[in-house]
């Protein structure tokens, strides 16, 4: 588990147009579903996506909370509205993540942590009465972990059993060695500024590699491949197109 933030490990105020990205995700599955319904009926159809459903769609489970209990959602920052400890907690040196998903993990952090009594306390036994009593406990466990950095926290939670991870700038997850192991970096060669580094590709085939096998087009690069070698078009009528400043 790894999260982006600040280099001083406050959270990130970087923008991400993630609803932009997941309306191209919920796109090419649609397509997809459409074409696979093409070939049982043999008639295609119109494909419709728009960034506000998505943005509803990405509600996700805090939609059916409300959906199924009528109750409005809360704001939690970074933390589950259903499960605690499940959020970023500050350390001597920053932030890590935690995601405490039952009772067991939550004795085995509270022995870690220094405070076996949590894991016996009523208060916070049961994740129903961590919930009811999250400011509480955040606040006890906020303090706890400030007794140590960041690198010593996850080494023994891990060992432990307990599913946590660093809060990393873009900087530090894009040279994470398990970023690096899982090449999500890839260098190409562009013929303007030499070696260029770019994300990878998130999604790998056991048939057909992966593969970004050169550097994003320059404007214009391909002009004639495309209209000649791709549509057809003359040379001459090309020409008369850039006369023209359509391309």
């Amino acid at each position: 588990m790894s999260i982006c933030g600040e280099p001083d490990g406050t959270p990130t105020k970087y923008g991400v147009a993630i609803v932009d990205v997941v309306t191209g995700l919920y796109a090419c599955n649609a397509i997809l579903a459409a074409l696979a319904a093409r070939e049982r009926s043999g008639r295609g159809q119109h494909v419709e996506v728009c960034l506000y459903d998505s943005g509803i769609a990405m509600l996700i489970n805090v939609a059916s909370n409300y959906l199924v209990t009528g109750r409005d959602a809360r704001r939690f920052g970074n933390g589950h509205p259903s499960i605690v400890p499940y959020t970023t907690y500050p350390t001597a040196d920053g932030l890590i993540a935690l995601a405490v998903g039952n009772d067991g993990q939550f004795a085995r952090f509270a022995e870690t942590a220094g405070h076996a009594e949590w894991g016996r306390d009523a208060r916070f036994a049961k994740n129903p009465d961590r919930v009811a009593n999250r400011e509480t406990l955040d606040a006890l466990i906020a303090q706890a972990l400030k007794r140590d950095k960041s690198a010593a926290w996850i080494g023994k939670l891990r060992a432990a059993g307990v599913p946590c991870g660093p809060i990393n700038s873009v900087a530090g997850a894009l040279t994470d060695p398990h970023t690096l192991a899982r090449g999500m970096v890839k260098t190409v060669k562009h013929p303007t500024v030499g070696e260029l580094r770019l994300v990878g590709m998130p999604f790998r085939f056991s048939g057909t590699p992966e593969a970004i096998r050169r550097a994003p087009p320059l404007l214009g690069q391909h002009t004639e491949e495309v209209l000649i070698g791709e549509l057809g078009l003359s040379a001459a009528r090309v020409a008369e197109l850039r006369a023209e400043k359509v391309v």
